[in-house]
């Protein structure tokens, strides 16, 4: 459910319209997969450093999950004049987890090495992440479809969904050298800590009189508060 506001009115003589609006979300998830389980490792007479895996038949299995939100919102938009214009919002957001990342399934190679017992596998369990946002642009519209703006924004991120791992024991297998149950490194995604994420974006748009030709130009810089790998 949701319920929306707009009105017109003015600021030291300057026109100002405000936007606002609030979202009610009441999410109940049922995640549906085929799953094998491991039943027991054995050693492998030709190789002693590996473990051939048994598994159980392929079975259809259920997960579920709920969760809900509150999302309000805010945007200010002031004509400074018939060429200047600011705005600032105020926002929360959320994103829900990809379907791949919440089905129930347990994948694992048929052949695990002596000390490295790996295992990948969704989590019904994961929550949307949230971002409380917050902007303000500037923009001057100095010709017929043509202008230049500058938006600077802050995003307080929780849940956000990365790639964790955990040990821990599947259908009580048990470690063949031990006769203990046997950990295996589970890959899986997890909602990850809150951070602050803020930036600044440019973009100029420019069109050359009545010929049909411009062009666009844009440039993003981002950073945040906390650690993170980069790729590539």
């Amino acid at each position: 459910g949701y319920i929306g506001f707009f009105t017109r009115t003015a600021l030291a003589g300057m026109p100002l319209r405000i936007n606002a609006g609030l979202r009610g979300t009441l999410t109940d998830v049922t995640t549906i997969g085929l799953r094998q389980n491991p039943t027991s490792l054995t050693v492998q007479p030709s190789d002693h450093t590996a473990f051939a895996v048994t598994f159980t038949p392929i079975t259809q299995v259920a997960a579920a999950n709920s969760y809900e939100s509150l999302l309000p919102s805010l945007d200010l938009a002031l004509d400074v004049t018939d060429a200047w214009q600011m705005r600032f919002d105020v926002s929360r957001t959320t994103t829900k987890p990809p379907l791949n990342a919440i089905a129930p399934v347990l994948s694992m190679g048929n052949i695990q090495r002596v000390g490295s017992l790996v295992a990948s596998s969704g989590n019904p369990g994961l929550t949307p992440y949230e971002s409380v946002n917050i902007d303000f642009s500037a923009a001057w519209y100095y010709g017929p479809n043509s202008y230049a703006s500058i938006n600077a924004f802050t995003k307080q991120v929780t849940n956000f969904i990365v790639q964790g791992s955990v040990r821990q024991t599947i259908n009580g297998v048990i470690y063949p050298s031990t006769g203990q149950p046997a950990l295996f490194t589970v890959t899986t995604s997890v909602n990850g800590p809150a951070a602050n994420v803020y930036g600044a974006e440019f973009a100029v748009q420019h069109l050359f009189d009545d010929s049909g030709f411009g062009f666009q130009a844009n440039a993003t810089l981002v950073d945040t508060d906390t650690p993170y790998n980069q790729i590539g």
